[in-house]
This record gives C-alpha cells, structure tokens and sequence, in this order.
C-alpha cells in the first residue's frame, strides 16, 4: 500500500510521490547534515517543513483511502469466515442432534454407574467403559452420532470417578474435540479461516506502514499524546491484549480521539463560580 517506487508519467503527480519526495528529502538531510553549515541545516529543515504543510492533504487522502480499503477488506474476510461457518451449522438438524446427544448421555451415565465388576470385570474401569461406547459411535459412520457422541463428551463431568478414570476421561476428551474439528471444520471453512489469517496479517503490516508515514510527516507516534491525524488512523485498528481480537474503531470513536463525549462533564469541585 505504501510503496515509494511509482512510475514516472505525464500525469499529476500521486500521494505515493509527494511521500517519496519527502523521505528522499529526509534521507538527502541525514546522509549531509555532518558537512553542512548551521545555516545550510536550518535551510533543509525548513524545506522539509515546507514541503510536508504543502503536500500534507494530499499525502493524507491517499493514506486514508487505501487504508480504510484494507480494513474493508478484512472485514470482508470476517464477514465470509461468519457466514461460512453459519452454513456449516444450519446444515444440522438441531432435533435429531439433540436426541442423539440424549441417547448417548444416558448411556454413559448406564457405564458410570455400573460396578467395576460387573459383566465379570471384563469392560474395565468407568473411562474405559465410556471410551469403548465413544469408539463405537464415531465408527458408526452416522455425522450426527459422531458429532453428538464428541459433543457429549466435551462436556462430561469426572467428579466424584477414580484417579484414573479422571485422566482416561480427559485424554478422551482431547480425542472428541480433534474428531469434532476435523468433522464440522468443512474445506469451505479451512479456505475461508485462511483468507482471514492472511487479511488479518496484511492489516496489521499496513498499521505498521503508517508508523513510517506519520513519522516521515513529522508526526509523533506516542500511543498516549500523539494526535496527528496520520496517527488516529492507525488507532482505527486496535489488538486486544486479554482476548486476541482485533476490535476496528471509527475517527469519531473515543478509542481513537481520546474523548468520550458520552459521559457528562464533570462538575466543578467546589460548584458554579
């Protein structure tokens, strides 16, 4: 998005130029600043200066467009993942899932309950019990025992089993939850969870790219006090540290301007003067 090299032609020159201008500017400064007079430095500073007042919009209406393209196109990406997934889901039939699950807890509950004895000792322990049930389910062949039986046990309780029937019931969990995944994770989700990933990444490469922009426009990047405007675009896309999700703010969100005009003012301390 923020690529200097442009082609040279006879038509007005891009934001993409007028940005070029201004970095080469910079680099041309650092590179001779050490052999310049203090005066030849004040002269280049000032040009700079000038250059970025003079080509500030322009650089500014080209960032903000093709930015907000970016984050349209994730949440396009989004939007496919959520509907993709909504299909996948409407394809079952919440009855029958729901009579199998039914099923199928009752009897686990019936192998919980049974005395390790039982049947001459020869189904083993509780987990045991359970997980030769689980083993016949998925090889039914039938999606909506498969699914149900993992279903189940994904949210079977172990208080009140043995030591070992905790931890066989636990691995058989990590088991359910595999076949789960590979069950409902359909090709169409696989493609569609990738070109959100991928959507997701290309976002916050171009939110890096602002931090050269802004910087080369002479803004401060601060995530506290810097307010320039190149700066609040890159506030637009924000990460949430506790939950990973990427949350997408609007100029006018206090996320952004720092303000929450929301909330009422506050009262002076000691009333109306």
């Amino acid at each position: 998005m923020f690529n200097y090299s442009t082609q040279r032609s006879n038509s007005a020159p891009t934001w993409q130029d007028r940005l070029k201008e201004i970095k080469f500017a910079r680099e041309h400064l650092s590179k001779y600043e050490a052999m310049m007079t203090p005066y030849e430095r004040e002269m280049r500073s000032q040009e700079i200066q000038d250059r970025i007042r003079t080509h500030y919009p322009t650089v500014y209406g080209g960032v903000k467009k093709a930015w907000e393209g970016w984050i349209n196109e994730y949440k396009k990406a989004t939007t496919h993942l959520a509907e993709t997934k909504a299909k996948e889901y409407a394809k079952w039939d919440a009855s029958k899932l729901g009579a199998e699950m039914q099923t199928f807890k009752a009897l686990v509950d019936q192998k919980l309950s049974m005395r390790s004895d039982s049947i001459f000792g020869q189904e083993g322990g509780a987990s045991e019990r359970v997980k030769k049930l689980y083993e016949e389910y998925q090889k039914s062949g039938d999606p909506y025992k498969q699914r149900a039986s993992s279903e189940v046990i994904l949210g079977l309780s172990t208080e009140g089993l043995k030591r070992d029937d905790v931890i066989g019931i636990r691995l058989l969990g990590h088991e359910a939850e595999g076949n789960l995944t590979q069950l409902r994770n359909t090709e169409e989700i696989q493609e569609a969870e990738e070109a959100y990933i991928e959507s997701a990444q290309e976002l916050f490469k171009q939110r890096e790219n602002l931090s050269e922009v802004a910087t080369l426009m002479g803004e401060s990047l601060d995530p506290v006090f810097g307010s320039g405007d190149i700066s609040k675009l890159q506030k637009m896309v924000q990460l949430d540290r506790e939950t990973g999700n990427i949350n997408l703010y609007t100029l006018d969100d206090p996320e952004v301007t720092g303000i929450d005009w929301s909330q009422p003012l506050k009262p002076e301390p000691f009333g109306e003067a």
